[in-house]
């Protein structure tokens, strides 16, 4: 037990330093999301919905920094945790949500067929959902909140309105509905299988205890063959 928590602690630690490498790249750059939001995608699919939230998380946190060190012309909006934080942990959970919910539709479909989905397409076509809501769910809670937030106002130079808010959804949501699964695919299964194949690479425990109790069995079973042995001896 004590193994799978310090496995999970690190691989955890590995996806935040890479949504923090990802999100401050995208950023400097100016470029798309569909790196960030690969690594949240790999993160809940191979750990579950609680590294999801932590990658989400860190993912709003750094869009809330960068936005009071990077200028834009929409820095200003990313300013409000409403705006950076909020959007990011609740696609996060959501998009967990349909990765899980997708996974039990389709174990029951299995059940109802003679010849089941085989288990990498089923996990294939959760992992891909998954991915593409998150990056659904991030666009419009973004664009949801700016526009509850500043319809009608003037934020720096920009005033809000449904043209603007509208216009916001440019190419790169595009792109990123159709990159984001192509990449988290691959890279899901890639991480699981790793994980899985060096699982078992820390001895623990209850590992040390497992050997004990064979040695045990074979000192005892090598005791009583001497044992008759002897026995054999006396009666000649």
């Amino acid at each position: 037990m004590n193994n799978n928590k310090s496995r999970t602690i690190a691989v955890n630690g590995i996806l935040i330093a890479l949504m923090l490498v990802m999100t401050i790249t995208m950023l400097v750059t100016g470029g798309m999301a569909f790196l960030p939001l690969t690594v949240l995608v790999v993160g809940m699919v191979v750990t579950g919905k609680w590294t999801a939230v932590i990658l989400g998380f860190t993912f709003g946190l750094v869009s809330l920094v960068s936005a009071f060190i990077f200028p834009s012309p929409t820095a200003p909006f990313f300013q409000n945790p409403l705006v950076s934080l909020l959007p990011r942990i609740l696609s996060a959970i959501l998009a967990f949500c349909i990765f899980k919910l997708s996974q039990f539709t389709i174990s029951k479909i299995n059940k109802k067929l003679k010849k089941p989905i085989n288990e990498y397409v089923a996990k294939s076509i959760s992992t891909a959902l998954g991915a593409i809501f998150v990056v659904f769910f991030n666009t419009l809670f973004v664009l949801t909140m700016i526009w509850l937030l500043y319809n009608g106002k003037t934020l720096g130079s920009v005033f809000v309105n449904k043209e603007f808010v509208m216009g916001l959804i440019t190419i790169n949501f595009v792109v990123e509905i159709i990159v984001t699964p192509i990449l988290s695919m691959p890279v899901a299964f890639a991480v699981d299988k790793f994980l899985k194949r060096n699982r078992k690479q820390v001895v623990t425990d209850k590992d040390l205890e497992g050997i004990d109790i064979v040695q045990n069995d074979e000192n005892l079973s090598e005791s009583k063959y001497i044992d008759g042995n002897y026995d054999n001896i006396d009666k000649d």
